[in-house]
C-alpha cells in the first residue's frame, strides 16, 4: 500500500500540478496576446480564441484531477458528518466505489466519443477535434487512481477537521 500511496499521492500529483501550471501559463499568455493584438494593434489572431478554448477544457479536467487528489470535490459532507465514525468510513468508501465505476464508464464513453470525432478538424488551428474530446477519457483516467485509493483507504482529510 505504501508503494501505491507513493505513486498516486506523490509522483502523479506532481505531474498533474505541473501540467495545470503549464496549461494555465499558456492560457494566460494566449489570452493576453489576443487582447493586445485585437485591441492595441487591431490585428486579431484567428487562432487564439480556439486555442484558449482547447486549453480551458484541458485545464478544467486537469484541475478536476487536482481537486479529487485533494479531496475537494463536492460531496455529501452534512450526511457523512452526521454518521458515527465507523459508518462514515464505510459510506465514504461506498461513495468512492460508485464514483470509480462512474469514472470507468466515462473513460469508456469518452474513448468512443474521441474516436467518433477523430476525422474532424477545428476551423482555425486545423487540429483534430479529438484533441478536445480526449480530455474526457484522459481526465477520468487520471481521476480513477485517486478515487480507488480513497475507496481502499477510507482517506478523508476533512474528517480530521470535524
Amino acid at each position: 500500500m505504501k508503494t501505491i500511496d507513493r505513486l498516486v499521492n506523490r509522483y502523479l500529483s506532481i505531474v498533474i500540478d505541473v501540467i495545470c501550471m503549464v496549461i494555465l501559463g499558456i492560457l494566460v499568455t494566449v489570452v493576453f496576446l489576443n487582447v493586445v493584438f485585437r485591441y492595441v494593434l487591431e490585428l486579431p489572431l484567428a487562432w487564439s480564441a480556439e486555442l484558449a478554448q482547447i486549453l480551458l477544457v484541458w485545464l478544467t479536467f486537469m484541475g478536476a484531477v487536482a481537486a479529487i487528489r485533494r479531496n475537494r470535490h463536492l460531496k455529501i459532507e452534512d450526511l457523512l458528518n452526521r454518521l458515527p465514525p465507523a459508518s462514515r468510513r464505510i459510506v465514504y468508501r461506498v461513495i468512492n466505489v460508485v464514483v470509480s465505476v462512474f469514472f470507468v464508464l466515462m473513460i469508456w464513453h469518452g474513448i468512443g466519443m474521441t474516436v467518433t470525432v477523430a476525422g474532424q478538424t477545428t476551423d482555425a488551428l486545423r487540429v483534430s477535434a479529438a484533441f478536445f474530446y480526449a480530455t474526457i477519457p484522459i481526465g477520468f483516467l487520471l481521476m480513477l487512481p485517486y478515487s480507488v485509493y480513497h475507496a481502499l483507504t477510507g482517506y478523508r482529510p476533512t474528517e480530521e477537521k470535524s
